[in-house]
Formats: structure tokens, C-alpha cells, sequence
């Protein structure tokens, strides 16, 4: 899997499988095959962001889960995958700053 960062914060915005294309533009990005892009990433380019490939997940259907250090929670445990959730510096680490009040984590409880 490979992960699109933040360059400021190192927080993981997105994850996507390796055969994904990804284009790194002066004011976006492209996800997706040129001629049938899948999205595009309005807030973040080459200026603010970065792609890591390679990155350690384990999938399990729609289900991606994260093998974590903890700073502060307990270390080594796992976690699924949510945007902003992860920091990602040559590791996973917890977004100390991550609550699940966010929108769409709400959707997903209820």
C-alpha cells in the first residue's frame, strides 16, 4: 500500500493500493488513471504533500488495519485506518490529536 502525507504534520490524508496512480501536480492531485481520474485532492499537491509506497498494513476486505507505536496509547497495537487518525514517519504512529467526533466516523457507529 502506499500513503499520502501531509509534508507539515506527517499525518497519513489517504491510502491506496499500489497500482494506483497518483500525479503530484503544482495545484493538486490526481488519483487514478489520467483518462478516468477516481478523485481529486483540492487541499494538498507537491508544494505540501508526499506519497510513501511500501507502507505496512494489513487488509482484510473493505477492513485495512494499522500495526502502530503508541506515544499515547499502548504500543504496539492495531487499529483500523482512518484518514488523519495516523501519523506516518518511517512508521505508523497515533495522531495524538485524532477524536472520533468527526463526521464520518459518527456515520459508521450508529
Amino acid at each position: 500500500m502506499k500513503t499520502i502525507i501531509e509534508n507539515a504534520t506527517k499525518l497519513s490524508k489517504y491510502l491506496l493500493h499500489d497500482d494506483t496512480p497518483v500525479t503530484f501536480l503544482k495545484g493538486q492531485i490526481n488519483v487514478g488513471e489520467p483518462t478516468n481520474l477516481d478523485f481529486i485532492i483540492g487541499d494538498l499537491n507537491k508544494d505540501n504533500a508526499s506519497l510513501v509506497e511500501g507502507v505496512s498494513v494489513e487488509v482484510d476486505g473493505p477492513t485495512v488495519t494499522i500495526a502502530y507505536a503508541g506515544n499515547f496509547r499502548s504500543a504496539d497495537v492495531e487499529d483500523t485506518w482512518v484518514g488523519n487518525k495516523f501519523i506516518y514517519d518511517g512508521e505508523w504512529l497515533a495522531n495524538p490529536e485524532w477524536s472520533k467526533s468527526d463526521p464520518e466516523d459518527m456515520e459508521e457507529t450508529e
